[in-house]
């Protein structure tokens, strides 16, 4: 049964907002391919007994009651997007969610983050009251970044899948006299000028950069 809340927001036309960060994870979802599942609520949402996310008189507000109508939750496709949404949630970033749901689990900031189970296998994300204009910046969770590695701050070795970063650039543009093409990307032919550095440093011949070859390149360990 609905409640009066409804009656009241169709009596004024059934109008709503969407908050800014809403606005800008939907345009970049898009822009990724991500499918877009709905921010406002069917009529079985609207007309519930206990309006929850998904409907702009929400009883699960937080941390400020709205006198205005907003729309303040949005559901995405799942994938990876959502572990770093919830790894940077975890991380004290983006305060602007209130909590997520995906895979059948629940992650709410109230509760630290911590793991509960939920009724969503999709994505469901649900903003805080007191971030409704804050941009996002240009955050992207459905963009995954590199890691940017500096020279130093790890081993490298040709594995699979390939190591890439800054730190590899640097060994590559070290070894130019190697003719090996500084693509960041740590082959076959970065291992094998490794190997002759090693052996023109009277250093073990493993074509691994650790810590030895590191400081034989002039740059400290830092790990």
């Amino acid at each position: 049964m609905a409640t009066q809340a409804y009656y009241t927001w169709v009596s004024r036309g059934r109008h709503f907002s969407r908050p800014t960060w809403l606005v800008e994870i939907k345009a970049r979802a898009k822009a990724a391919g991500v499918p877009f599942l709905g921010d406002l609520g069917d009529e079985a949402h609207l007309k519930s007994s206990n309006p929850l996310d998904h409907t702009p008189f929400s009883n699960t507000e937080y941390p400020l009651a709205l006198s205005d109508y907003w729309i303040n939750a949005i559901d995405l496709g799942d994938g990876p997007w959502s572990d770093r949404l919830l790894a940077d949630c975890r991380a004290g970033k983006n305060r602007w969610v209130k909590y997520l749901l995906f895979r059948g689990k629940s992650y709410s900031r109230r509760n630290n983050w911590t793991q509960q189970s939920g009724p969503d296998q999709h994505l469901h994300i649900s903003g805080m009251t007191d971030h409704l204009h804050d941009s996002i910046g240009d955050y992207n969770p459905f963009v995954r970044t590199p890691a940017v590695h500096s020279p130093g701050t790890r081993t490298l070795r040709e594995q699979s899948p390939l190591m890439q970063g800054e730190d590899v650039v640097f060994v590559q543009k070290a070894l130019d006299m190697q003719s090996i093409p500084a693509d960041g990307v740590y082959g076959a032919k970065t291992a094998n000028g490794i190997r002759w550095f090693q052996g023109s440093r009277k250093l073990e011949i493993d074509g691994i950069c650790g810590p030895a070859t590191w400081k034989a390149f002039g740059i400290a360990v830092r790990y």
